[in-house]
């Protein structure tokens, strides 16, 4: 069984359960715009938390989504899939506008990550 599996059968949230943790992340997030606003916090590495953030939320809506679904499992493999698509597309064309540099670390590990993705689609 993978890991995945193994998580999706753990016992569900109670309402109260679940209340607790979305007070933990708002306090997070209250935190640190107090830390932003304080000046403690470079606002350089403000682009990360934002895209942690969204990325957070994006997943949570999938997950809301997936509870109507028939196969709630397969929905979220699928919505990972089309944010990885959506991902790719966007790079691919910002590297053909001319508006994305690939002289970054991340542009060598991204085409090794790739090339091994692909590796492994195909061999499916």
């Amino acid at each position: 069984m993978r890991p995945a599996d193994d998580e999706r059968k753990e016992r569900p949230l109670k309402p109260e359960e679940l209340k607790s943790r979305l007070a933990l992340v708002q306090d997070m997030v209250k935190k640190i715009e107090a830390e932003v606003a304080a000046g403690t916090i470079p606002s350089e590495g403000m682009e990360d938390f934002k895209r942690a953030i969204d990325e957070a939320r994006m997943r949570i809506w999938a997950v809301l989504m997936s509870a109507t679904d028939s196969d709630p499992a397969a929905y979220l493999e699928r919505f990972r899939l089309r944010r990885a698509i959506e991902i790719c597309r966007a790079i691919h064309r910002d590297l053909d506008e001319g508006t994305m540099r690939t002289g970054h670390a991340e542009s060598r590990e991204l085409l090794q990550v790739t090339r091994a993705l692909g590796n492994a689609l195909e061999d499916r």
